[in-house]
């Protein structure tokens, strides 16, 4: 991720998995370009994120 981007804006880290984006779910990095690709850049989305224990 990029350090001051929007993913680091909405407080995801590396590792973090998105399982639910903008009202779709995410099974597979297609899934997640489909999603991502129909929605308007600057406009706010729903995200669900699974966050991979550390260490």
């Amino acid at each position: 991720m990029r350090g001051g981007g929007p993913a680091d804006k909405a407080g995801l880290k590396g590792g973090d998995v998105i399982v639910h984006f903008a009202g779709r779910d995410i099974t597979n990095i297609y899934d997640y370009t489909y999603a991502l690709d129909a929605v308007k850049g600057g406009k706010p989305v729903g995200i669900e994120v699974f966050e991979r224990a550390s260490g």
